[in-house]
């Protein structure tokens, strides 16, 4: 991820950061920012592409994605070619629980375009596809290197080389490929969008954790602010909606549970 270049971005940083903590920014905050991206419309030019991408994240909290796409696709039109702006409409995406949208605006901008930002874009890219599933495109991006990756604005995870190359090879074996694996965590996802407004959780306070151990595979867990007893039934109901899908064994795929950290 670049560093902050304009005050647009400092805000852009601020609420990312806000987003893989648990709580929003101040109601006040969330409305002066909301000021400050129409202000910035209102200029027209590259400002109003700053304006309109800057509404696409405050857009996140009210899990609004319809506003999300409108707004970043506005500030795209404005200004292409723009891999920032990519990063931050990939950010929001998955932040509502939507990877696969995630990765496709990704392809549609040019993963070309992407790479050219350097070695670090290429971190942050790979472990952008990890998340959505596409475990092998990320290994061909960075190689054998053992270490862990992370990005902080991108996503809230941090994964190790083993657990990406643990689930390419466990796909491998069966005759799968990245596509399965990117269904089989969008219908996880699915289940979740659906069901969490049960437990009034929103889908950008849950914090992915990818766990890989050498005698049991890959797995993710999602740590959210809700109860066992929500936990459990969310966890059933990724069960059930998993074991509908047409593979040949779901033995291949990591396991995706919900984890609690609220009293109940």
């Amino acid at each position: 991820m670049a560093k902050a270049q304009t005050v647009t971005q400092g805000h852009i940083d601020a609420l990312n950061t806000a987003l893989f903590g648990e709580y929003p920014p101040s109601e006040f905050l969330l409305k002066q920012w909301e000021r400050d991206a129409r202000a910035l419309i209102r200029k027209g030019g590259n400002e109003a592409a700053d304006g309109y991408q800057l509404l696409g994240v405050l857009a996140v909290f009210d899990n609004d994605v319809e506003q999300i796409d409108a707004n970043f696709q506005k500030a795209m039109r404005l200004a292409p070619g723009t891999a920032l702006i990519a990063e931050n409409y990939a950010t929001a995406l998955l932040a509502t629980l939507h990877s696969r949208r995630a990765c496709q605006r990704v392809v549609d901008f040019s993963l070309d375009r992407l790479l050219r930002q350097g070695s670090d874009a290429s971190k942050a890219l790979a472990v952008l596809l990890s998340v959505c599933g596409h475990v092998g495109k990320a290994l061909e991006l960075i190689g054998d290197t053992g270490e862990p990756m992370e990005t902080s604005q991108t996503t809230s995870a941090e994964i190790s080389i083993q657990w990406i190359a643990c689930a390419h090879a466990e796909l491998k074996e069966v005759g799968l490929n990245d596509d399965a694996l990117a269904c089989w965590i969008d219908c996880a996802e699915t289940v979740l969008r659906e069901r969490l407004p049960e437990t009034d959780c929103k889908p950008w306070q849950l914090r992915a954790e990818y766990l890989y151990m050498e005698e049991f595979g890959c797995a993710i867990d999602y740590h959210a602010p809700v109860t066992a007893g929500q936990a459990l039934e969310l966890n059933m109901a990724i069960f059930a909606a998993q074991a509908r899908l047409d593979y040949p064994t779901v033995l291949s795929f990591p396991t995706i549970s919900v984890v609690p950290h609220r009293a109940g």
